[in-house]
């Protein structure tokens, strides 16, 4: 037999893996889920290829409800993760074999809580039983339901989270360092010919933040992006804001492709002093606003954090009536689940 070609050796050594989801919202919980989906190992040797399948809002709307981000917003959002190497839009809400057929994948690859379809089946039975699943951790503290209920409850990150979801803060510093591993290395820094610098809250992130961060890394080879803390978004953007605490905003915003360095801050609209020193070939890209007010700058990003949540109140009844239902039918399967009845 004739030696393999260094393609086919190359195709040996991928394993493609399938995700899919409506990454409505943009939270830690899906970043997490597609780094866990890249990097967990399912065949020794095989480096994961990660298409990831996001749900179109009719599928949405029948198993669930009207999602708040547009499905073209979602798939950009989607395709903004680093951690993604394809998307696929309308992907059927119920995962099957031919699906993953379809797309040459291998394994399906979800959290490890269980995804009830309109009927009450569970949407990965068919995978499940042919073997073509595998599960990850879920991610604690963090859901798209539970971004909308601080919305509705009008509760901001500084102002506590909804009942029940409190989460040990060691966990999260374990994700920021765990991910944070994954962006480039400072030391690096000097092998690029220009930097960018932005800054920002990135509260609620949405596809307007993706375009800011999107634009700011096109205008150089190197993007430092700064995280306002808390206090400093409650002065820039009001007292209701952050509605997502700093270590959730820094877990979401680790995922972007766009960014090469991270930093947290307070001070508005200045490149600190210690990155100005030492790098001379700097620019400030002022592509965001975040204050409401007359005179806001015309390259202000659309949409905004502003618009996100006014999204939600315009449907506060539709969605409060949604998530009671949503967790009645949570606590129903967690009690079927411990009797040991089978979800099909």
């Amino acid at each position: 037999m004739g030696g393999e070609t260094k393609n086919e050796e190359e195709n040996n050594a991928i394993l493609r893996v399938w995700v899919d989801g409506c990454f409505d919202m943009g939270h830690f919980g899906h970043v997490n889920l597609l780094r866990q989906a890249k990097n967990v190992e399912i065949i020794p040797g095989k480096k994961n290829y990660l298409v990831v399948g996001v749900h179109s809002d009719e599928e949405i709307l029948k198993h669930k409800r009207l999602p708040i981000f547009t499905q073209e917003e979602r798939i950009e959002m989607v395709k903004s993760c680093k951690f993604v190497d394809e998307v696929v839009s309308d992907a059927p809400y119920i995962t099957t074999v031919d699906t993953l057929k379809k797309h040459k994948c291998e394994f399906t690859i979800h959290g490890n809580d269980i995804s009830i379809s309109a009927t009450g089946t569970d949407t990965y039975a068919q995978v499940k039983s042919e073997h073509m699943y595998h599960e990850v951790d879920r991610t604690l503290g963090i859901s798209t339901t539970e971004l909308i209920k601080r919305v509705l409850n009008d509760k901001n990150g500084s102002r506590g989270y909804t009942k029940g979801k409190s989460v040990n803060m060691k966990y999260f510093e374990n994700l920021i360092n765990e991910i944070k591993n994954e962006v480039v290395p400072s030391q690096m820094i000097g092998d690029f010919s220009h930097i960018v610098y932005c800054e920002g809250s990135f509260d609620l992130y949405h596809p307007g933040h993706v375009k800011f961060l999107k634009n700011a890394k096109m205008r150089g080879t190197y993007l430092i992006v700064k995280i306002y803390d808390d206090q400093t978004v409650r002065k820039v953007m009001g007292p209701e804001f952050p509605i997502m605490k700093l270590h959730e905003r820094i877990l979401t915003v680790l995922g972007s492709k766009f960014i090469d360095e991270l930093r947290i801050g307070g001070e508005i609209n200045k490149i600190p002093h210690e990155i100005q020193e030492k790098y001379k070939n700097i620019e400030f890209y002022e592509g965001l606003q975040e204050i409401e007010q007359e005179n806001a700058i015309s390259l202000q990003i659309r949409p905004s954090t502003y618009e996100i949540r006014q999204r939600i109140n315009d449907r506060r009844s539709e969605l409060m009536s949604m998530n009671a239902k949503k967790e009645a039918k949570e606590e129903e399967l967690a009690v079927t689940l411990m009797s040991g009845v089978k979800i099909q």
